[in-house]
């Protein structure tokens, strides 16, 4: 989960991420979907924000 999420922060797409991955693009928003309910974020610009405040991905 965690390499998938900082690819997307990293500006990788979707369909970039799933083939690195050798997964379907759905398993990569799925995991993506997962990670925000986790965290308590809405949506990709919410995880980018935390992640900017947490220093992750920098």
């Amino acid at each position: 989960m965690r390499r998938s999420v900082l690819a997307i922060l990293e500006g990788r797409s979707v369909k970039e991420v799933a083939a690195e991955s050798d997964v379907a693009s759905s398993t990569v928003r799925d995991t993506l979907s997962r990670a925000c309910r986790k965290l308590g974020v809405a949506d990709m610009a919410g995880l980018a924000s935390l992640s900017a405040n947490l220093g992750i991905g920098e």
